[in-house]
């Protein structure tokens, strides 16, 4: 009786699958978000999908005021937007979308991140401290989702 061997794909071919889905599908949804951004959307009140983060920006005592009507164009409503410069910032969009502070920064085409906000970098003697909902954050600052009724507030301290 003669025994079939059996033959197993090589670890470096299921490594090379495993990675180039995992890009594939990295590259996918950078690809529908940066769509998401392009679109624009129609004001709805009350729906589910339409909700509010307040955002307060303090430079060394001094509040900096959020400019209105970021993300919105004489015929274009994006899906991230404020109307005023109250800070509040609209997040509109026909389908439930995960949508991050660093999205909003990039709507209003300021850099941002841990280390910089607009022209202020921390190695010029800057301090940049997030808080959300109260509570100091250390995750990375760009990645921080917004929920309907966040409140949140970027601190600049010179050091």
């Amino acid at each position: 009786m003669s025994r079939k061997r059996i033959l197993y794909p090589s670890r470096k071919k299921i490594i090379g699958v495993f990675f180039g889905g995992l890009i594939f599908f990295v590259v996918g949804i950078l690809w529908a978000r940066s769509f998401i951004f392009r679109q624009c959307v129609e004001h709805v009140d009350h729906s589910p999908t339409h909700s509010h983060t307040q955002l307060k920006i303090i430079q060394e005592g001094r509040e900096i005021e959020i400019p209105p009507s970021i993300g919105l164009t004489q015929d274009c409503m994006h899906p991230l937007h404020t109307h005023d410069a109250t800070g509040l910032i609209h997040m509109e969009y026909p389908y439930p979308v995960p949508f991050f502070l660093g999205d909003f920064f990039d709507v209003m085409g300021t850099t941002f991140n841990n280390s910089q906000i607009g022209a202020i970098r921390t190695f010029d003697g800057y301090k940049i401290i997030l808080k959300k909902n109260g509570k100091q954050v250390t995750s990375p600052y760009r990645w921080i989702l917004l929920k309907d009724l966040d409140k949140i507030e970027i601190q600049v301290l010179k050091e």
